[in-house]
């Protein structure tokens, strides 16, 4: 027994011998192999890289690799992916990874360029299709302070420079937050990519936008979106986030050129399409301080390239003004709008290789307008518009009860129904009575790019007395009908009359009861109480204010040669005083015009 025990001893001793030698083997191989992956380490994280990007070739530094984290200097990698040749150029990043789960957890990125080569569809379709992979970036967090990113496309480029972070976690939605100091925005995306959700916001905290879209099946999807309508015009033409071309195209369409009014003007949006975006049908909706506005319904065929737009509008006419006031002339900008409502319908079909369809039908009531000394009150106005490329037809027609010019002279029931057709307009009708008579525009056409306009003006059986008793002089006055035409010439700042002619319809009487002179000619003694028959009269006038007077009388005077028919010619010409002009122009009759044409003219 003494015996046996110094064997086991021994074998103790032994066996503890050769654990220490194996302990001493394996930490000297454990030392050897951290030795050779830390001397190694830019090859081993090369490696870890090519397994996630299998078809690229990465070129890294690595400052620093430890089992949790790791630091890398640079690492610039070029990939193919399906939607063209990205190109990646990163400097000071840090990763946080749990190697036993064999997951990264986060990385926070100092500074990045990133440049991708876009190819359209058709284009990607030629390259080889065999080196193209999804990136998969297998973190929950990621940071780039100092993002560059420039996407090169066929209508441009896009470009971001500012701040990235992106959060991802299983079974959660994934968030994605650009910001370059000047805006916000935010992409969200559900754990099964059927739902996402894109906003906008300035950096005061306005929101510009909020987009959500919904993926309901394979080929059923819906989409919304909310937008404050100045906001998002400036948007649309600034973002760089927007490829150049099309930024700068919006600049340049007349819709962002016509400068409308947008002011706290809301939209929103929704579109539906049920055969994988084949067709998409939608509608627009306008409002301002939550007042409706306009909508339309929109109907797109991408594989046409057609939009087909049907809208409604009502709202007050000052609004619709100041909304397509870039597109009226100078002149009827300065009109003041009031009172009244505009409501309407209109429809617009476009095409690329097709001229733009649109036509709309507009009525403007109790519309209450002023421009200048005119006064339109409770007018009524019908517009039918048809308009392509090639071709723009106009239909007007408007009833206006009353109209004031000036203070003194007022006109009722005008009517007015004319056509355009391209530049070519056609009065058909345009009406109004005035001193118990009619006055109107007999039917013409004219040219509207070429003033002056050429109209003539019918006298339909005018009341003298109430003519007479108009110009404010009561030293004149007189009985009967007259009827005739002036031939007007028209330009936006004068009036002229050429051969203008007016004759007396019926006998009446002239009476003029002036002062007496003593040596009064043997006219104005029968004018003092004319019983006449034939009244002719022939009027002239320029635009600088030259006038032309004719006027013959034939009758009798009961006091005048016993009786005897006498006919006499009167003559007036002279130059009308700058403020008489005015007050023509004006309708101001406040002065006494006979009392200006007694000083002017020259009997």
């Amino acid at each position: 027994m003494s015996a046996n025990q110094p064997a086991s001893k021994q074998q103790k001793t032994q066996a503890r011998g050769q654990i220490y030698r194996f302990i001493a083997v394996f930490g000297l191989f454990l030392l050897l192999t951290g030795a050779g992956v830390w001397w190694q380490r830019a090859a081993i994280m090369q490696w870890s890289l090519q397994q996630i990007l299998p078809a690229s070739t990465p070129s890294l530094s690595v400052a620093w690799l430890g089992f949790k984290q790791a630091q890398l200097s640079t690492l610039q990698f070029d990939l193919q992916t399906p939607f063209g040749l990205l190109s990646v150029d990163m400097g000071d990043i840090k990763a946080h990874y749990d190697l036993n789960a064999a997951k990264l957890e986060s990385l926070n990125i100092n500074k990045a360029n990133i440049k991708l080569a876009y190819l359209p569809t058709d284009k990607l379709a030629q390259t080889d299709k065999t080196n193209s992979t999804v990136p998969v970036l297998p973190f929950r967090q990621l940071s780039i302070d100092h993002l560059d990113l420039a996407v090169d496309t066929p209508w441009g480029l896009v470009s971001f420079i500012g701040h990235l972070t992106a959060d991802y976690a299983p079974e959660k939605p994934q968030l994605l937050t650009l910001d370059d100091g000047k805006q916000l925005i935010q992409l969200q995306l559900s754990p099964d990519f059927h739902e996402a959700k894109l906003t906008a916001t300035q950096i005061g905290g306005k929101k510009t936008f909020v987009l959500n879209f919904q993926q309901l099946n394979q080929s059923h999807s819906e989409a919304t979106l909310d937008a404050d309508a100045s906001a998002f015009l400036q948007w649309l033409t600034s973002s760089s986030l927007l490829p150049a071309q099309i930024r700068t195209d919006l600049a340049a369409s007349s819709f962002a050129q016509a400068n409308f009014n947008i002011a706290a003007m809301q939209l929103n949006l929704t579109a539906k399409s049920s055969d994988n975006l084949e067709n998409i049908n939608g509608r627009l909706l306008l409002t301002r301080n939550q007042e409706y506005l306009s909508s339309t319904e929109i109907a797109f065929n991408s594989g046409k390239t057609q939009i087909k737009l049907d809208g409604h509008l009502d709202l007050a006419a000052a609004e619709f003004i100041s909304l397509i006031k870039s597109w009226l002339p100078d002149a009827v900008n300065s009109w003041q709008f009031t009172a009244g409502n505009i409501m309407g319908t209109y429809r617009i079909n476009w095409q690329p290789s097709a001229p733009l369809k649109s036509e709309a039908y507009l009525k403007a009531y109790q519309i209450d307008v002023s421009a200048g000394p005119v006064w339109i009150n409770d007018g009524y106005i019908r517009l039918d518009i048809k308009h392509d490329i090639a071709n723009l037809s106009l239909v007007l027609a408007a009833d206006v009860p009353t109209v004031q010019l000036g203070k003194e002279t007022t006109i009722h029931n005008l009517q007015v129904k004319a056509k355009q057709k391209n530049q070519i307009l056609t009065l058909e009708r345009a009406t109004f009575p005035i001193f118990g008579g009619l006055l109107e525009i007999l039917p013409d056409s004219v040219n509207i790019n070429q003033p002056p306009f050429n109209l003539t003006l019918g006298v339909r059986k005018l009341d003298l007395a109430q003519l007479l008793d108009s110009l404010n002089f009561p030293e004149l006055s007189g009985t009967g009908t007259i009827s005739g035409k002036l031939p007007l010439r028209l330009s936006m700042d004068s009036i002229e009359v050429h051969g203008g002619s007016l004759n007396g319809t019926h006998p009446g009487v002239l009476r003029y009861q002036g002062p007496v002179a003593d040596d009064e000619n043997i006219a104005f003694k029968a004018l003092r109480n004319m019983l006449y028959h034939k009244l002719q009269a022939t009027f002239n006038y320029n635009r600088t204010g030259g006038y032309e007077l004719g006027l013959r009388v034939e009758g009798k005077n009961p006091n005048v040669l016993s009786g005897y028919p006498v006919a006499f010619n009167l003559n007036l010409s002279g130059q009308l005083p700058e403020l008489l002009q005015k007050g023509i122009l004006a309708g101001d009759f406040t002065q006494p015009i006979m009392e200006q044409f007694k000083k002017a003219g020259k009997p």
